[in-house]
């Protein structure tokens, strides 16, 4: 039987191994990297509440290792925070779709605040100080030192109850803007099929800048120095 060893697609002249290869070996490194800060920034957050405690037992003014420091914020800017990026923008996609729907959308804005609360700069001291026993004034002492520049948690929990609110009584006289169900392009045919309400139209807009009014906050909050 005749065998052609020369085929493009034999085991040894596959187009596609060393392109997994080359990924599985880049994800190799990116979560080795990922590790690597990870573990600095818990050194660095030990190290930081040790001096501060050791400063307070000696009445002395403490003054905030640089690296350390460095350390604990770019896990947190690199890693920590965009896990809420992430996990936002699919409430977000989800919710407005949703608000085509059911005005129960408007809690998509709720579950948003919830994933910035667990993921607040505050939770992630906690994260890395949950084996250090330090009270909740020392906690948030240290916090302050870390990130001097933060959103107040009770103004952010206001301001989205508010939009909420807001984009509740909006579902209530939404209308449409820019969709026009009597129009017969595809797009609008598209969205026949799946039966959506095109009065919500304002009701959905409502609800997206909201959350996205969240993610922004989030945003200037990272990078704010």
């Amino acid at each position: 039987m005749y065998q052609n060893n020369s085929s493009p697609y034999s085991n040894n002249h596959n187009p596609y191994s060393n392109n997994n290869d080359f990924d599985r070996q880049r994800q190799q490194r990116e979560q080795q990297i990922k590790q690597n800060y990870k573990i600095q920034a818990e050194q660095g957050m030990d190290g930081i509440v040790h001096s501060y405690l050791s400063a307070k037992r000696n009445d002395s003014h403490f003054n905030i290792d640089e690296v350390q420091k460095s350390a604990v914020n770019r896990y947190y800017n690199r890693y920590w925070s965009n896990d809420f990026m992430i996990i936002s923008m699919i409430i977000l996609i989800i919710s407005f779709v949703a608000s085509f729907y059911t005005n129960i959308a408007i809690f998509g804005i709720l579950a948003v605040l919830i994933v910035f609360n667990s993921y607040s700069q505050t939770s992630y001291i906690k994260y890395f100080g949950n084996d250090i026993k330090i009270n909740a004034d020392e906690e948030e002492t240290i916090k302050n030192l870390i990130f001097p520049n933060q959103l107040n948690s009770k103004t952010i929990g206001f301001l989205s109850v508010g939009m909420t609110l807001i984009s509740y009584l909006v579902s209530l006289f939404s209308r449409p803007i820019y969709l026009d169900e009597n129009d017969s392009s595809i797009v609008i045919k598209a969205l026949h099929y799946f039966k959506i309400n095109f009065e919500n139209e304002l009701f959905a807009y409502s609800v997206a800048i909201s959350i996205l009014i969240l993610i922004f906050l989030k945003i200037y909050e990272k990078w704010s120095r």
